[in-house]
């Protein structure tokens, strides 16, 4: 938690005038350190807080805190962050952040994790009302994880991955329905993975498998985001590092959740990996670019989600598949898929009383089956398939849809896929073996015969599965009725 937030949040840029700086006090430094506990705790040593000449010295050692959690993470280690705050008199805070960085944890039995940053810096411009960064800022340079995994009886596996560089930008500010709207942008460079298996089978050589990437950015912003109550949230589980502690308040931990929801109203956002290479034994594998995006709202009554990912410019190793077969290889894939008429906060009302029962309790049954009709108040979500395609040297096959799923029911819907380019496909399987030919020619034939030509020569196939148990393509019943 502590790491990912010195990463996308504390440093932050800002344009406030030092000229209305606030002079640096003890009695400044107190309230600073008591505002910040709220957030850290109160534990000793965790908050420290100095006057120094126009500015107060800023640290945050997690040490305090790891000394009370669980034995599992007694090896867990992590440099103090230190800052440079500066206070504006108006309830906001100007800070700045120039250090190294190392984080190291040992799961027993599970991993040995070590994260690196030579160099990680920032300024920014924190509003105490809002308990956020209005603007940030900030960059780092040599960051280096290092991961031993391990399961038993099993040999351990090598990840060591590497960032050349990285710039994160955000901006927050108050939205009038509560909580903040916030956006973000985030470019790093010099991307590279490495990944040591043992061997697959006795007798077999270790495999690794290396992956690079010229760049990855990614926007993000969301809507209602309830800081405040997340920040409660944080607080209370510093308060209560062990399962006896947490278990002795679930009251307490009840009434914050509920506090925090919806969690956000919206959220989204939108990465672009670009010129990926990975390595593997069988050669190089080549992707041009990579772009996902993800949409969700919170926990709220108008449930949405919505994944997409679109690959471009996949190019394989010779000799990985047979020559027969590579005209058939993809160069192109995109697919977005939505998933609407679902409702989350009418469950989690129904059972934050779960809460309230004693530890080791089994729910009631007929509460949790009230809650999966609240889920789902119209019996079932409805699932969108946008339109999207794979796309090969010479063919198109194109695809959108719609269907309506729950438990209990058959799902329905409709589709409309399309295919130019059957010419090749038809070819590229005519030079196949004889016992991939003998198989794949005649049911790709059958395919061509149930569609119907559009005004281009595209092949067409309108698949109709709206009544339960039904399934027309191209008005011809697939399921033998009449």
């Amino acid at each position: 938690m502590l790491f990912k937030t010195i990463i996308y949040a504390l440093p932050a840029a800002f344009t406030a005038a030092a000229a209305f700086a606030v002079p640096a006090t003890p009695e400044g430094a107190a309230e600073m350190t008591e505002v910040l506990q709220a957030y850290f705790g109160a534990t000793e040593g965790v908050v420290s807080v100095s006057p120094q000449d126009d500015t107060y010295s800023l640290t945050i050692d997690a040490a305090p805190l790891l000394a009370l959690a669980p034995p599992e993470l007694a090896g867990t280690t992590m440099t103090p962050l230190v800052m440079t705050v500066t206070d504006n008199g108006n309830g906001t805070w100007e800070v700045a952040q120039d250090q190294a960085f190392a984080f190291a944890m040992t799961l027993p039995g599970a991993a040995d994790i070590r994260v690196d940053i030579a160099r990680m810096w920032g300024t920014g411009l924190f509003d105490q009302d809002l308990k956020a960064f209005v603007t940030s800022r900030s960059e780092f340079s040599g960051l280096a994880i290092t991961e031993l995994l391990t399961q038993p009886g099993q040999p351990p596996m090598d990840v060591m991955i590497s960032l050349a560089s990285g710039l994160i930008e955000a901006t927050a500010t108050a939205n009038p329905a509560g909580g903040i709207d916030s956006t973000s942008t985030m470019t790093m460079t010099g991307l590279a993975e490495t990944i040591a298996m043992p061997p697959m089978g006795e007798g077999m050589p270790p495999v690794e498998v290396s992956i690079t990437a010229e760049s990855y950015v990614t926007t993000g912003d969301a809507t209602g985001l309830r800081i405040e109550g997340l920040l409660d949230l944080m607080q209370w589980a510093i308060a209560h590092p062990t399962p006896e502690a947490a278990s002795a308040d679930k009251a307490g931990l009840k009434a914050l959740v509920q506090a925090a929801l919806p969690v956000f109203d919206t959220l989204g956002g939108e990465g672009t990996i670009s010129t990926v290479s990975v390595t593997t034994p069988f050669g190089i594998v080549g992707i041009a670019e990579v772009i996902t995006v993800i949409e969700a709202h919170g926990v709220t009554a108008d449930g949405r989600f919505r994944e997409a990912i679109t690959l471009s410019g996949l190019t394989l190793p010779e000799g990985v598949i047979p020559p027969w077969a590579v005209p058939l290889l993809p160069t192109d894939f995109s697919v977005d898929i939505g998933v609407t008429g679902y409702d989350l906060a009418s469950p989690a009302l129904l059972l934050l009383p779960l809460f309230d029962l004693p530890t080791g309790t089994e729910p009631d049954q007929a509460l949790l089956e009230q809650a999966l009709v609240a889920l789902l108040p119209d019996g079932a979500v409805d699932i969108t398939l946008a339109p999207g395609s794979v796309t090969g040297n010479g063919y198109e096959l194109t695809y959108q849809g719609a269907m309506s799923a729950g438990p209990g029911a058959l799902p329905t819907g409709s589709a409309t896929v399309t295919l130019t380019g059957a010419d090749v496909i038809s070819a590229a399987l005519a030079a196949a073996p004889q016992e991939v030919k003998g198989q794949a020619l005649p049911g790709f034939a059958m395919a061509q015969g149930m569609a119907k030509p559009d005004e281009n020569g595209a092949l067409v196939w309108e698949i109709d599965a709206t009544q339960p148990g039904s399934l027309m393509i191209n008005g011809m019943d697939m399921m033998g009725g009449q």
